[in-house]
């Protein structure tokens, strides 16, 4: 059963001031005190996810990455202790992973300077992120999604081979995921987010190794995600992340 957006509201006031006055280890107490395992998995998400993207004094994402790795370490001690919860709460370590991951990427609008600290914690948690879904035996989507996140930290890395690598894997899986959708999975203007974006990072780590043609790649895709603003209000919010996203992983030399 879910925890209501509601009640987790509630706990902010008290994880803010808690963050700010006592660190990062009250807020995990916080969270561990809950003896409920769903209402400590939905504060240690509420936890990492307010956190890393809502303003408090002293906001660092250093705080957030302590919360979050000890609710990873939380859900992964749950899921040993009982077989009948062992995939649930192994899923949920592995959600907590790929948020966290998430929040330390270079590509949100938010203020906060991220540097080659954060971007290779990111790719230690989406190795953790790729292993459980491994385990869990996940579908393409979560693939995609998880090798996205590697790729992306390695190309804020500039460690570009492997950023190549990981982008192209998050790409066919997300290829993958919409034949199985009954969707395109060519760089048009009626294919979903996931596999437009991937074209366009995957461009990126071309233009970065000096492909010929890799920047008439990635023109066309912003192209695309223009035309799904000017024709599709349904894509058009995704479509003007996809541009932000894109704009930013660019290296600022070019």
């Amino acid at each position: 059963m879910s925890v209501s957006r509601e009640t987790l509201e509630t706990y902010w006031p008290k994880i803010k001031k808690l963050a700010e006055t006592e660190g990062a280890q009250s807020v995990i107490s916080l969270c561990e005190e809950e003896k409920d395992f769903n209402m400590r998995w939905s504060l240690y998400r509420f936890s990492n996810q307010t956190l890393a993207q809502r303003d408090w004094s002293g906001r660092d994402l250093n705080t957030a990455i302590t919360v979050g790795e000890a609710g990873i370490e939380s859900m992964l001690k749950i899921a040993s202790s009982d077989s009948e919860i062992e995939k649930t709460y192994k899923d949920r370590a592995n959600i907590l992973c790929y948020n966290l991951g998430a929040n330390l990427c270079d590509c949100w609008d938010d203020g906060i300077e991220r540097n080659d600290t954060f971007f290779e914690k990111g790719v230690e948690l989406a190795c953790r992120a790729i292993k459980l879904r491994e385990e869990l035996d996940k579908g393409p989507a979560p693939f995609s999604m998880a090798y996205w996140l590697r790729g992306k930290h390695y190309l804020s890395l500039k460690q570009v081979p492997q950023a190549k690598e990981d982008l192209k894997k998050s790409l066919d899986y997300a290829k993958e995921d919409a034949r199985t959708k009954s969707q395109p999975d060519s760089l048009c203007v009626d294919a979903g987010f996931a596999v437009i974006l991937g074209f366009g990072l995957v461009a990126i780590a071309e233009i970065m190794e000096g492909t010929p043609g890799a920047q008439d790649n990635f023109d066309q895709v912003i192209s695309v995600f223009e035309n799904q603003i000017s024709q599709d209000s349904d894509k058009k919010a995704d479509a003007e992340f996809g541009i932000f996203q894109l704009k930013e992983s660019l290296p600022k030399s070019i």
